[in-house]
This record gives structure tokens, C-alpha cells and sequence, in this order.
């Protein structure tokens, strides 16, 4: 019964900090882990079925510093944005709802509350995933709207392949998609302004 008990403390514990508003996520682990050549080696495309086994706050802020992170003084960052304009900002779903990935604290910013994956993506992948998306601000882009769309895309590229490298690293799967999403679904649930474009979705999970 204490088991039990303690168990479900610790459910409670988690289930609590998920409904936070503001979601402090722990240092990434930045030591260890795969070589980058076995890495490269090991990248794939993997559209699962996943096991639906949530990642833990660690590994998602592993994930999302791998991704996008901070990683250097004058806030630099582990992929590269043409002019340093970081205009990407990354927004993810789980099961617990709909977050903003904030690099500088490090912290997850809660949007909407709610399981939305299955509607947010249209194909089976993203139900049983921590799914992502790339929303680029065109605001902070120079030149026409082709061009600005054109970076933002190139921009997304460099996070994406981050993500897929992470993966190998971990032996998750992971898939990158344009097509398989609703981008009217997502800028709603998520409140988007007119400026803020959906390049693209990446869902990450353990392979079963």
C-alpha cells in the first residue's frame, strides 16, 4: 500500500507541474552520449508506430536544447539563422497541450491545455508523439514575401536535422513533414498572428 501510495504521489507530482503555466525545464545534459559520425550513420526517417511512452521534462529539454538551444554567451544558438535573426521559434504538443519552447529561461510556455496531436496532425505519427513545429516570425526577415519564407525554411532545415541527429543519438524515431499537418489548426490552438508562418512539424518518439 505505501508503494502504491508513493507511486501515485509521484504521479500527481508530474501530472502537477504539466498543468503549470510556465514549465521550468532541468539543465540539459550536455556531456556523453554517441559519437557524431555514429550519429550521422544511424539518421533516419522513422514514421513509427511509436510507443506513446511520454518523454520525460529531462529529455525533453535534451531534445529541445539539441534542437534550438542556447549554447554560448551573447545567446548563440546550436543551429544557425541567416543574419542571426532567429526568427524560428519552436511550439510543441503533448498529451498534457500546446507549448511555446522558450531557449533563453530554458522553459516551456503553456498555450492551450488538452490532447490536440491528432488534429494538429494528420497523419497517424503524431497521435502517440512529442510533436513540434517550426513557426517562423517573417517579421524579422528582410526582403520580399518569397525570400523571407525561403530563410525561414532553410533556417527550419538546420533545426530539423539537429532533432533527427538527436534521435540517433537516442535511438528514437523521428519524421519531418510539410504536408501532414493542419496549419489552420495549429495558428488557431496556438493563438498565431498573421506575421507568424507554420514552416513545418517534426514528431519524435520511442520506437516500440
Amino acid at each position: 500500500m505505501k508503494k502504491i501510495a508513493w507511486i501515485t504521489a509521484c504521479m500527481l507530482l508530474v501530472c502537477g507541474a504539466w498543468a503549470q503555466e510556465t514549465i521550468a525545464l532541468p539543465q540539459p545534459e550536455k556531456t556523453g552520449g554517441m559519437s557524431l559520425m555514429e550519429a550521422l550513420d544511424r539518421r533516419a526517417t522513422d514514421r513509427g508506430p511509436f510507443d506513446g511512452e511520454a518523454l520525460t521534462v529531462q529529455e525533453l529539454s535534451n531534445l529541445l536544447w539539441a534542437a534550438w538551444g542556447v549554447n554560448r554567451a551573447g545567446g548563440g544558438r546550436t543551429a544557425p539563422s541567416a543574419n542571426n535573426s532567429q526568427e524560428i521559434d519552436l511550439y510543441l504538443f503533448t498529451r498534457e497541450g500546446g507549448y511555446r519552447y522558450d531557449a533563453a529561461d530554458n522553459a516551456l510556455t503553456l498555450i492551450c491545455s488538452g490532447d490536440y496531436r491528432k488534429e494538429v496532425v494528420t497523419r497517424g505519427f503524431g497521435e502517440t508523439a512529442v510533436d513540434i513545429f517550426f513557426v517562423a516570425n517573417l517579421d524579422k526577415r528582410s526582403g520580399d514575401a518569397e525570400a523571407r519564407r525561403l530563410m525561414s525554411a532553410t533556417d527550419s532545415g538546420y533545426i530539423s536535422q539537429n532533432i533527427y541527429l538527436y534521435c540517433a543519438s537516442q535511438g528514437w524515431g523521428t519524421v519531418v513533414y510539410h504536408g501532414s499537418l493542419d496549419r489552420d489548426k495549429v495558428t488557431t490552438l496556438l493563438g498565431l498572428q498573421p506575421n507568424q508562418w507554420v514552416v513545418g512539424g517534426q514528431s519524435v518518439g520511442r520506437r516500440k
